[in-house]
């Protein structure tokens, strides 16, 4: 494995499979742990000699709300991956650093992405620019809408009728919506920039996305049987009551895409393709793992480069399984437990590994990794390990990664699972709505109180854990105690996510 770091002045070559061309990038600055690239704005059939380097310029990105940006990033001081090709140091394309930090070496995905905007229709390109800040309103059916909006939301979605198109909203880029229907087919085709759908309870069977420019989907599967993938596909994401008869049909999905960014939920799901043929996946995430058999992962996903494994927390059986993962260059388990050193015997048949994260493992096994990886890998993290004492204590505690974690304070994290067990207590002992909805308030009110007292310390992914964590305990406390028949609580988790979001300040 090239161990070399690079130097500033040097240029990268790098094939993007999809555009079947070579792309480039440019070493413009170092620091101590880090490099910062520049794009170079040169596709290539062929391997370039020195006179024709000499002449690029820096990639300029235009999509969207870029205009004319250089493509530059700082990324972590590694060595290239094992496909890039140094053609030696040159002259530097400029000596403006970024601002950005993205952390990996560059793949070809702005090129991949300015190639994709500059085949749209130059209408369709030129209503973006100049609607997206415009301000501008637009009237339907007697409510205004900014005509500028980037997502297709409920309010939206259920203001339109059958009859109604979004030709009105030419930036509408994403939808968040809930339920499926053939309205909403039609909406998504009549948007030539809809990219993102998530998808909150489909309420059908089949849930056909042929025919839309959708690249990214996020879907509740809760009742769906078979799932039609759009041509473009490129990242997928699984959640719900994933069905073991569910049919992921993806023969329309375009072959020549480079291979796919799936995640899947194993919460209430197996491990499965699901009739999935055509669907090369490159980048594989499981998360909220209860148990986990590596073998089931190796046989059905056993090209795969990309490995993420998360627990909730969960066991894994097999570990050593997944040294058949012959191209895998990186992998990465967090809040997994239930192996030993028959882990490090799986790694070390990974001929391609070049980046290890361990996060919240088996001490035992963590402290071993490091003695025998220091030095081997372009990256390795091993970080939170655990004792038996720690995962007797956290095994239900949905904010256990916030302990150890560097963006929070030791003390904020204390009082954060003292207030989640004090909920927990409480909602157990809840005999009304009015309770339930009160206790959702005093949970919100702590962690205001925290975020102010610990220099708000609470951000996008601390927010989301607060409210994944009132969900968990809504599911067990609410749902599940009244699950045998008795009266339940007439409440729902929409009204209590609803006091949550209208009680948080500045979180």
């Amino acid at each position: 494995m090239n161990k070399k770091l690079p130097k500033p002045g040097e240029v990268y070559v790098y094939y993007i499979e999809e555009l079947k061309k070579y792309g480039a990038c440019q070493i413009i600055g170092l620091s101590d742990k880090s490099a910062c690239y520049v794009s170079l704005d040169c596709l290539t059939d062929h391997l370039p000699e020195r006179e024709e380097i000499l002449k690029w310029k820096p990639l300029y990105l235009e999509r969207y709300r870029y205009h004319h940006s250089m493509d530059t990033s700082w990324i972590d001081l590694t060595p290239p991956p094992p496909s890039y090709q140094c053609l030696g140091e040159f002259p530097l394309v400029t000596e403006k650093l970024s601002n950005s930090f993205s952390g990996i070496w560059p793949s070809g995905w702005s090129q991949i992405c300015e190639a994709r905007w500059n085949s749209l229709d130059e209408e369709i390109r030129a209503a973006y620019k100049k609607y997206v800040t415009s301000g501008e309103d637009v009237i339907i059916h007697g409510k205004t809408f900014r005509k500028g909006q980037p997502t297709l939301t409920d309010d939206l979605y259920n203001h339109l009728n059958e009859r109604d198109s979004l030709t009105q909203f030419p930036c509408i880029l994403y939808a968040q919506v809930e339920g499926f229907s053939d309205k909403l087919s039609k909406l998504i085709k009549s948007a030539p920039l809809l990219r993102e759908l998530q998808l909150k309870s489909p309420g059908v069977s089949v849930l056909d996305l042929r025919g839309t420019g959708l690249e990214n989907l996020e879907l509740d599967m809760t009742g769906v049987t078979r799932l039609y993938l759009p041509e473009k596909i490129r990242r997928i994401y699984l959640y719900g009551k994933i069905e073991q008869k569910l049919v992921i049909d993806d023969s329309a999905c375009d072959e020549k895409l480079q291979p796919i960014n799936m995640r899947v939920s194993l919460k209430k799901a197996p491990i499965s393709r699901f009739g999935m043929t055509e669907f090369r996946v490159g980048s594989l995430l499981f998360r909220d793992i209860l148990e986990i058999d590596a073998a089931e992962v190796v046989e059905c996903f056993p090209n795969i480069e990309v490995l993420r494994l998360t627990g909730c927390p969960g066991i894994v059986q097999n570990v050593q399984m997944l040294g058949q993962l012959k191209n895998l260059q990186v992998l990465s388990l967090c809040d997994l437990f239930g192996f030993g050193m028959e882990f490090l015997e799986g790694i070390a048949q990974m001929p391609e590994l070049r980046d290890l994260d361990c996060e919240s493992i088996p001490k035992d096994v963590g402290t071993e990794i490091k003695k025998q990886w220091k030095g081997k890998l372009d990256v390795l993290s091993v970080t939170k390990l655990r004792d038996e004492n720690w995962l007797k204590e956290n095994m239900d505690n949905p904010l256990r990664h916030w302990d150890g974690s560097e963006f929070i304070p030791p003390a904020a994290y204390k009082k954060a699972f003292q207030c989640y067990k004090n909920t927990r207590k409480k909602l157990l002992e809840a005999v009304d709505k009015q309770e339930v909805l009160c206790i959702a308030q005093e949970y919100t009110e702590v962690f205001n109180k925290l975020n102010e007292k610990y220099e708000e310390f609470i951000e996008t992914e601390e927010r989301d854990d607060i409210f994944d964590a009132m969900e968990q305990l809504y599911e067990d406390c609410v749902v599940r105690r009244f699950a045998d028949g008795e009266n339940g609580l007439d409440i729902t988790w929409e009204e209590i996510d609803k006091v949550i979001e209208e009680l948080r300040e500045d979180w």
